[in-house]
Protein backbone atom coordinates (compact mmCIF):
# COMPACT_ATOMS: atom_id res chain seq x y z
CA UNK A 1 0.00 0.00 0.00
CA UNK A 2 2.82 2.40 0.87
CA UNK A 3 4.62 1.59 -2.36
CA UNK A 4 1.43 2.20 -4.33
CA UNK A 5 0.89 5.56 -2.60
CA UNK A 6 4.49 6.55 -3.31
CA UNK A 7 4.22 5.77 -7.01
CA UNK A 8 0.81 7.40 -7.26
CA UNK A 9 2.16 10.60 -5.66
CA UNK A 10 5.25 10.49 -7.89
CA UNK A 11 3.23 10.10 -11.08
CA UNK A 12 0.82 12.88 -10.04
CA UNK A 13 3.71 15.24 -9.30
CA UNK A 14 5.39 14.40 -12.61
CA UNK A 15 2.21 15.01 -14.61
CA UNK A 16 1.58 18.29 -12.78
CA UNK A 17 5.13 19.48 -13.48
CA UNK A 18 4.76 18.45 -17.14
CA UNK A 19 1.53 20.48 -17.42
CA UNK A 20 3.20 23.55 -15.92
CA UNK A 21 6.16 23.17 -18.28
CA UNK A 22 3.90 22.73 -21.32
CA UNK A 23 1.88 25.84 -20.52
CA UNK A 24 5.06 27.86 -19.96
CA UNK A 25 6.47 26.59 -23.28
CA UNK A 26 3.29 27.62 -25.11
CA UNK A 27 3.66 31.20 -23.89
CA UNK A 28 2.83 33.69 -26.62
CA UNK A 29 0.54 31.36 -28.57
CA UNK A 30 -3.04 32.33 -29.30
CA UNK A 31 -4.53 30.56 -26.28
CA UNK A 32 -1.56 31.31 -24.02
CA UNK A 33 -1.02 35.08 -24.17
CA UNK A 34 1.61 36.55 -21.82
CA UNK A 35 0.31 38.75 -19.03
CA UNK A 36 0.85 42.49 -19.52
CA UNK A 37 3.24 44.16 -17.12
CA UNK A 38 1.59 45.25 -13.89
CA UNK A 39 1.68 48.94 -12.92
CA UNK A 40 3.78 49.27 -9.75
CA UNK A 41 1.85 52.42 -8.87
CA UNK A 42 -1.46 50.52 -8.75
CA UNK A 43 -0.78 47.60 -6.37
CA UNK A 44 -3.33 45.18 -5.05
CA UNK A 45 -5.04 45.94 -1.77
CA UNK A 46 -6.68 43.69 0.81
CA UNK A 47 -10.02 44.61 -0.72
CA UNK A 48 -8.82 43.50 -4.16
CA UNK A 49 -7.60 40.18 -2.76
CA UNK A 50 -10.95 39.58 -1.06
CA UNK A 51 -12.75 40.43 -4.31
CA UNK A 52 -10.51 37.96 -6.18
CA UNK A 53 -11.19 35.13 -3.74
CA UNK A 54 -14.88 36.05 -3.69
CA UNK A 55 -14.98 35.83 -7.49
CA UNK A 56 -13.47 32.34 -7.39
CA UNK A 57 -16.02 31.30 -4.76
CA UNK A 58 -18.85 32.72 -6.86
CA UNK A 59 -17.60 30.81 -9.93
CA UNK A 60 -17.60 27.65 -7.83
CA UNK A 61 -21.19 28.35 -6.80
CA UNK A 62 -22.19 28.83 -10.44
CA UNK A 63 -20.57 25.48 -11.29
CA UNK A 64 -22.29 23.86 -8.31
CA UNK A 65 -25.67 25.19 -9.46
CA UNK A 66 -25.07 23.69 -12.92
CA UNK A 67 -24.01 20.35 -11.41
CA UNK A 68 -27.01 20.18 -9.08
CA UNK A 69 -29.34 21.08 -11.96
CA UNK A 70 -27.97 18.20 -14.02
CA UNK A 71 -28.42 15.87 -11.06
CA UNK A 72 -32.02 16.93 -10.46
CA UNK A 73 -32.97 16.80 -14.14
CA UNK A 74 -31.81 13.20 -14.52
CA UNK A 75 -33.12 11.10 -11.61
CA UNK A 76 -32.50 7.35 -11.87
CA UNK A 77 -35.46 5.38 -13.24
CA UNK A 78 -37.55 3.59 -10.65
CA UNK A 79 -37.44 -0.17 -10.22
CA UNK A 80 -36.30 -2.42 -7.38
CA UNK A 81 -34.81 -4.88 -9.86
CA UNK A 82 -32.96 -2.32 -12.01
CA UNK A 83 -29.19 -2.39 -11.65
CA UNK A 84 -26.98 0.26 -13.17
CA UNK A 85 -23.71 2.04 -12.31
CA UNK A 86 -25.73 5.24 -12.75
CA UNK A 87 -28.12 4.44 -9.90
CA UNK A 88 -25.35 4.48 -7.31
CA UNK A 89 -22.22 6.63 -7.31
CA UNK A 90 -22.18 6.88 -11.11
CA UNK A 91 -24.88 9.55 -11.19
CA UNK A 92 -22.61 11.97 -9.29
CA UNK A 93 -19.58 11.73 -11.60
CA UNK A 94 -21.06 13.94 -14.33
CA UNK A 95 -22.36 16.68 -11.99
CA UNK A 96 -18.99 16.89 -10.19
CA UNK A 97 -17.13 17.45 -13.46
CA UNK A 98 -19.82 19.87 -14.65
CA UNK A 99 -19.18 21.81 -11.44
CA UNK A 100 -15.44 21.92 -12.15
CA UNK A 101 -15.84 22.63 -15.87
CA UNK A 102 -18.45 25.38 -15.61
CA UNK A 103 -16.70 26.88 -12.59
CA UNK A 104 -13.41 27.01 -14.45
CA UNK A 105 -15.03 28.41 -17.59
CA UNK A 106 -16.75 31.34 -15.86
CA UNK A 107 -14.09 32.27 -13.30
CA UNK A 108 -12.02 34.54 -15.63
CA UNK A 109 -15.17 36.44 -16.64
CA UNK A 110 -16.32 36.90 -13.03
CA UNK A 111 -12.85 37.85 -11.77
CA UNK A 112 -12.46 40.60 -14.36
CA UNK A 113 -15.76 42.12 -13.29
CA UNK A 114 -15.15 41.99 -9.56
CA UNK A 115 -11.48 43.02 -9.36
CA UNK A 116 -10.02 46.29 -10.62
CA UNK A 117 -7.80 45.79 -13.72
CA UNK A 118 -4.60 47.20 -12.24
CA UNK A 119 -4.55 45.19 -9.01
CA UNK A 120 -5.82 42.12 -10.89
CA UNK A 121 -2.63 42.06 -12.97
CA UNK A 122 -0.55 41.95 -9.80
CA UNK A 123 -2.65 39.05 -8.48
CA UNK A 124 -2.48 37.15 -11.78
CA UNK A 125 1.30 37.59 -12.01
CA UNK A 126 1.63 36.06 -8.57
CA UNK A 127 -0.83 33.19 -9.10
CA UNK A 128 0.42 32.37 -12.62
CA UNK A 129 4.12 32.51 -11.78
CA UNK A 130 4.49 28.75 -12.11
CA UNK A 131 3.18 29.00 -15.69
CA UNK A 132 5.91 31.43 -16.70
CA UNK A 133 3.69 34.51 -16.62
CA UNK A 134 1.09 33.10 -19.03
CA UNK A 135 -2.50 34.28 -18.80
CA UNK A 136 -4.29 30.95 -18.26
CA UNK A 137 -7.74 32.56 -18.55
CA UNK A 138 -8.38 31.78 -22.26
CA UNK A 139 -7.35 28.12 -22.02
CA UNK A 140 -9.25 27.78 -18.74
CA UNK A 141 -12.45 28.89 -20.47
CA UNK A 142 -11.99 26.48 -23.37
CA UNK A 143 -10.86 23.58 -21.22
CA UNK A 144 -13.74 24.13 -18.80
CA UNK A 145 -16.28 24.05 -21.63
CA UNK A 146 -14.79 20.82 -23.00
CA UNK A 147 -14.81 19.17 -19.55
CA UNK A 148 -18.43 20.21 -18.89
CA UNK A 149 -19.57 18.94 -22.31
CA UNK A 150 -17.86 15.57 -21.88
CA UNK A 151 -19.31 15.31 -18.36
CA UNK A 152 -22.87 15.81 -19.61
CA UNK A 153 -22.39 13.24 -22.39
CA UNK A 154 -20.89 10.76 -19.91
CA UNK A 155 -23.72 11.37 -17.46
CA UNK A 156 -26.45 10.78 -20.03
CA UNK A 157 -24.60 7.72 -21.38
CA UNK A 158 -24.24 6.12 -17.95
CA UNK A 159 -27.97 6.46 -17.42
CA UNK A 160 -28.59 4.24 -20.46
CA UNK A 161 -26.52 1.32 -19.11
CA UNK A 162 -28.60 -1.08 -17.04
CA UNK A 163 -29.85 -4.60 -16.33
CA UNK A 164 -33.53 -4.78 -15.39
CA UNK A 165 -35.37 -7.87 -14.20
CA UNK A 166 -39.10 -7.67 -14.96
CA UNK A 167 -42.05 -10.01 -14.55
CA UNK A 168 -41.94 -11.31 -18.12
CA UNK A 169 -38.41 -10.64 -19.29
CA UNK A 170 -34.88 -9.36 -18.73
CA UNK A 171 -33.86 -6.09 -20.37
CA UNK A 172 -30.34 -4.69 -20.59
CA UNK A 173 -27.99 -2.34 -22.39
CA UNK A 174 -24.23 -2.81 -21.99
CA UNK A 175 -23.16 0.33 -23.87
CA UNK A 176 -25.12 3.56 -24.44
CA UNK A 177 -24.76 3.43 -28.23
CA UNK A 178 -26.20 -0.11 -28.44
CA UNK A 179 -29.83 -1.00 -28.82
CA UNK A 180 -31.54 -2.31 -25.71
CA UNK A 181 -31.79 -6.11 -25.68
CA UNK A 182 -34.34 -8.34 -24.01
CA UNK A 183 -34.99 -12.02 -23.41
CA UNK A 184 -37.94 -13.93 -21.92
CA UNK A 185 -37.36 -15.82 -18.70
CA UNK A 186 -38.00 -19.06 -20.57
CA UNK A 187 -34.68 -18.54 -22.40
CA UNK A 188 -32.59 -18.47 -19.22
CA UNK A 189 -30.54 -21.65 -18.78
CA UNK A 190 -28.05 -20.66 -16.06
CA UNK A 191 -28.03 -18.30 -13.06
CA UNK A 192 -24.76 -17.78 -11.22
CA UNK A 193 -23.56 -15.66 -8.32
CA UNK A 194 -19.85 -15.31 -9.02
CA UNK A 195 -17.65 -14.28 -6.10
CA UNK A 196 -14.49 -13.06 -7.87
CA UNK A 197 -13.25 -11.92 -11.26
CA UNK A 198 -9.92 -11.07 -12.84
CA UNK A 199 -9.39 -7.36 -13.52
CA UNK A 200 -7.62 -6.06 -16.63
CA UNK A 201 -4.45 -5.69 -14.56
CA UNK A 202 -4.50 -9.41 -13.77
CA UNK A 203 -5.51 -8.85 -10.15
CA UNK A 204 -8.22 -11.13 -8.79
CA UNK A 205 -10.98 -8.92 -7.34
CA UNK A 206 -13.37 -10.32 -4.76
CA UNK A 207 -16.69 -8.69 -5.65
CA UNK A 208 -19.80 -10.89 -5.91
CA UNK A 209 -21.88 -10.27 -9.02
CA UNK A 210 -24.79 -11.84 -10.90
CA UNK A 211 -24.54 -13.63 -14.24
CA UNK A 212 -27.53 -14.73 -16.32
CA UNK A 213 -26.91 -16.96 -19.34
CA UNK A 214 -29.48 -17.53 -22.07
CA UNK A 215 -30.02 -20.46 -24.40
CA UNK A 216 -28.44 -18.61 -27.32
CA UNK A 217 -25.17 -18.27 -25.38
CA UNK A 218 -25.57 -14.59 -24.46
CA UNK A 219 -24.53 -13.73 -20.91
CA UNK A 220 -25.65 -10.72 -18.91
CA UNK A 221 -23.32 -9.64 -16.11
CA UNK A 222 -24.23 -7.07 -13.47
CA UNK A 223 -22.53 -6.00 -10.26
CA UNK A 224 -18.87 -6.05 -11.29
CA UNK A 225 -18.58 -2.26 -11.39
CA UNK A 226 -19.60 -1.50 -7.80
CA UNK A 227 -19.41 -3.09 -4.39
CA UNK A 228 -22.67 -4.25 -2.84
CA UNK A 229 -23.31 -5.50 0.71
CA UNK A 230 -22.66 -9.17 1.41
CA UNK A 231 -25.57 -11.29 0.25
CA UNK A 232 -27.06 -8.51 -1.89
CA UNK A 233 -27.30 -10.62 -5.07
CA UNK A 234 -29.14 -13.43 -3.33
CA UNK A 235 -32.43 -11.52 -3.71
CA UNK A 236 -32.13 -10.76 -7.45
CA UNK A 237 -30.85 -14.30 -8.10
CA UNK A 238 -33.83 -15.79 -6.25
CA UNK A 239 -36.17 -13.52 -8.24
CA UNK A 240 -34.59 -14.73 -11.49
CA UNK A 241 -34.78 -18.34 -10.35
CA UNK A 242 -38.48 -18.08 -9.43
CA UNK A 243 -39.35 -16.58 -12.82
CA UNK A 244 -37.20 -18.89 -14.93
CA UNK A 245 -37.32 -22.15 -12.98
CA UNK A 246 -33.53 -22.37 -13.13
CA UNK A 247 -31.64 -23.00 -9.85
CA UNK A 248 -29.01 -20.56 -8.63
CA UNK A 249 -25.38 -21.69 -8.67
CA UNK A 250 -22.64 -20.16 -6.49
CA UNK A 251 -19.18 -20.19 -8.07
CA UNK A 252 -15.85 -18.63 -7.17
CA UNK A 253 -14.93 -17.41 -10.67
Amino acid sequence: MLAYSFWQATITAALTAACFALVAKMKGRRWFPPLPEADPDDPETRRDKLAYYGANALALLVGAAAGVSLLLLTPPPDGPMRFSPFDRGGRYIGPVFVLLGIGGAVVPWIVRRMVRPGPLLHILHRTCRQYGGVDVGPILVRFGCVVATIAVVLHVSLKEIHVTLEEQQVRWRDWPWQDEQQRDWSQVDDIRIVRTFEAMTGTVVERPHLVLRFADGVEVVTGKSDTRPDGFWEGPARYASEHSGVPVRHVVR
